[in-house]
């Protein structure tokens, strides 16, 4: 309820869409060009502005434009003490990670900008995990509508 949900949808579609440009490149590249690893890292260092640059170039308005360039910055804080897009997104990034093998890399949740700016502390781990838990149930009730 602290910002427009619409919104922050469109902020989580398009913070990492600076890799898809890059992917395409890589794709016109001979096999054995690159590695994986090389790959990941390219993006993972270029993807950010490339995206901004996007998001520019088709108009997007300003709360979105640096989203992309700092979706990778756990402690980025806009100035602000009002929660922001930036924020939602790197909170949403944030809990998608848990239980994956990139968990051990996140720093504690208390200590980022974003979830300070919450205001309260209700966003706990566990209940992080039992919101994942409820949305891959929503995300199955989904899939079964589209296969009937």
């Amino acid at each position: 309820g602290k910002v427009n949900a619409d919104e922050a949808l469109l902020a989580g579609l398009t913070h990492n869409i600076g890799a898809l440009p890059l992917i395409t490149f890589a794709e016109t590249l001979s096999e054995g060009s690159y590695s994986d690893q090389e790959l990941d890292q390219s993006i993972e260092f270029v993807q950010g502005l490339v995206g901004e640059y996007i998001l520019k170039k088709w108009h997007f308005p300003d709360s979105l434009l640096k989203i992309p360039s700092q979706s990778n910055n756990w402690y980025y804080d806009s100035g602000h003490d009002k929660l922001d897009l930036n924020d939602i997104v790197l909170l949403a990034r944030f809990h998608g990670l848990l239980g994956s093998r990139h968990q051990q890399q996140l720093p504690p949740l208390n200590t980022l900008p974003a979830f300070i700016k919450l205001g309260d502390t209700a966003l706990t781990p566990d209940l992080s995990l039992q919101l994942l838990h409820d949305a891959k149930q929503h995300i199955a009730e989904a899939l079964n509508l589209f296969r009937t």
